[in-house]
């Protein structure tokens, strides 16, 4: 791969190596032997809860027409597993470490970030605002705000808010920006079921998911759009990003970063070939890729 020195991004005081990250939940310790997380802008960890979650029913994964229809209850091993079996595996690469996390209150929230801020080698928080969803928009609003303040008050690490696709991105993201969040994330999917026409119940375990893949790309894009209007901090784009174009499209449209996730599962080295694609395509245009931002 070509020298891409000139893709390093800086989102506030968060510094990537390029703009091409892995979503959450996409890219574990076991597909390390076929991609080198040194290439990556930076590592998304897997959800981290405070203690063991089970996670969904099976099934949890279901192929649909340009997409993937997966389950939204998290499986975590704990914080204290994350600390003693992967965070050591993770900070042996030269790359910096975004620790998703969870949990079912603001208060389980803080904790988890409060433990996390101890450790060596984590470079930021990104918070998982869907799995707070519990009751109605306002509450919702509410306790995701207390989250990203209590956070901010207590942990000097990066924040990035990443958004829940159960409610109003607009609100959303003005809200999160106000309570202290230096970063947001979105789209993380868009709700979605599939039911067996002879039974009438839910393919998925636990019933209703979220859609994620081509198929929602379109709508992600414009919401990274829309969002870049109202607020004044750094945007991850992500949902259905496959190729280079895709790429090129979320950073058009007001990303400093993308983010890539059911990708992974189709191709586990779509990231680094999206890279590459990205790299050629600003070498031949003799643009970096921050000056192709807010070009719409």
């Amino acid at each position: 791969m070509q020298n891409q020195d000139f893709l390093h991004v800086k989102l506030g005081s968060l510094e990537l190596n390029n703009p091409v990250i892995p979503a959450s939940g996409t890219f574990g310790l076991e597909l390390t032997h076929l991609v080198n997380p040194n290439l990556l802008g930076a590592v998304v960890t897997r959800s981290v809860t405070l203690s063991p979650r089970f996670g969904s029913s099976s099934p949890r994964l279901l192929e649909t027409a340009s997409g993937l229809l997966s389950a939204t209850e998290i499986q975590s091993d704990g914080v204290e597993h994350f600390i003693k079996n992967e965070l050591p595996f993770w900070t042996r690469y030269a790359v910096p470490l975004i620790v998703n996390i969870a949990g079912g209150s603001a208060e389980e929230l803080v904790q988890v970030g409060t433990r996390l801020r101890e450790e060596n080698g984590i470079s930021a928080l990104e918070v998982n605002l869907s799995s707070l969803h519990h009751g109605s928009p306002s509450v919702f609003l509410e306790k995701g705000a207390e989250a990203i303040d209590q956070l901010r008050k207590k942990c000097s690490l990066p924040l990035i808010a990443k958004l829940s696709p159960f409610e109003a991105l607009d609100l959303q993201a003005q809200k999160f920006e106000e309570a202290g969040a230096d970063i947001l994330a979105l789209v993380d999917g868009f709700p979605g079921m599939s039911l067996d026409v002879h039974t009438g119940s839910s393919k998925l375990g636990d019933g209703k998911g979220r859609v994620s893949g081509p198929a929602i790309k379109p709508m992600a894009l414009e919401a990274v759009w829309r969002i870049r209007q109202l607020v004044k901090i750094p945007l991850i784009g992500m949902g259905g990003i496959f190729g280079v174009s895709d790429a090129l499209e979320f950073l058009m449209a007001g990303a400093s970063a993308i983010a890539v996730g059911t990708a992974t599962f189709v191709n586990p080295k779509a990231m680094v070939e999206i890279l590459e694609g990205l790299v050629e395509a600003c070498v031949r245009e003799g643009i970096p890729p921050w000056n192709v931002v807010n070009i719409l």
